[in-house]
């Protein structure tokens, strides 16, 4: 568990470390967190929502819902500011670039 704001925060998974950053996604949420691995601070959250329409996807429908979530996140080495994520059950994986943007220490990912 890594604190954020003013409380641990759970169900982190799938780990990677770029751009000076832990980046973790939140299991069965459509966020990753990024760590500040000197203090393990979240310094703030990259939100995937519709990254993946899980509902439109007819292979993920023999699935359970919660089986369905984001739940994967890789450095892509030489890439600043890039990462390939992926869910647990999805067929595809996705290369995003993580920007700055959204109120409250959010971003945003393209």
């Amino acid at each position: 568990r890594k604190t954020g704001r003013a409380s641990p925060v759970q169900r982190l998974n799938a780990l990677a470390y770029a751009d000076g950053a832990v980046y973790a996604n939140v299991w069965q949420s459509d966020r990753i967190a990024v760590i500040d691995p000197a203090n393990g601070a979240v310094k703030r959250y990259v939100d995937l929502s519709g990254l993946h329409d899980v509902e439109a996807d007819g292979w993920l429908h023999r699935f359970d819902k919660s089986d369905c979530c984001l739940n994967g996140v890789a450095a892509l080495p030489g890439r600043p500011g890039e990462l390939l994520v992926t869910g647990k059950m999805w067929p595809l994986a996705y290369e995003i670039r993580i920007v700055e943007g959204g109120g409250g220490g959010g971003g945003e990912a393209e």
